[in-house]
């Protein structure tokens, strides 16, 4: 069951990328200090973008994540959670002029980058595995 936005706690946002496709999810903590989402959203990738290496995929991941969740992120501070640990240090990495790109657009956005390691991160993971699904969020009050 999805969740209604408490714009008093903190957000999470969990991503997750596959070889097809892309799987992200909005939540934050409920009573017992479980995340859980409050939006969904996935998205199958282009063939070309299917050939690019897992660390490309995952940042692009990052990257279309928060800006399809803009409305929630924009001037907030989140947590950004990610199963591929070359993210955690975005800024460190040797990128590409464009993936380079993308890091300069994600750092418009105040949040810290935390590892989840893959078998935590199973919504996001059927997400990019499922990107037929159609976007699912809680109706706001």
């Amino acid at each position: 069951m999805l969740r209604h936005v408490d714009w008093k706690k903190k957000i999470y946002l969990t991503t997750d990328a596959c070889q097809t496709g892309l799987g992200a999810w909005l939540g934050q903590k409920n009573e017992e200090e479980i995340i859980k989402p409050f939006i969904c959203a996935s998205r199958k990738l282009s063939t070309t973008q299917q050939c690019w290496s897992t660390t490309k995929r995952e940042l692009y991941g990052l990257m279309w994540s928060i800006q399809k969740f803009h409305c929630y992120l924009q001037e907030r501070r989140f947590i950004a959670r990610v199963d591929h640990k070359p993210l955690v240090n975005l800024v460190s990495n040797k990128l590409t002029l464009i993936m380079q790109g993308w890091i300069d657009n994600i750092l418009l956005y105040d949040f810290t980058t935390e590892y989840l390691p893959g078998e935590q991160n199973d919504l996001a993971d059927v997400l990019s595995r499922g990107y037929d699904i159609v976007e699912v969020r809680a109706t706001e009050v």
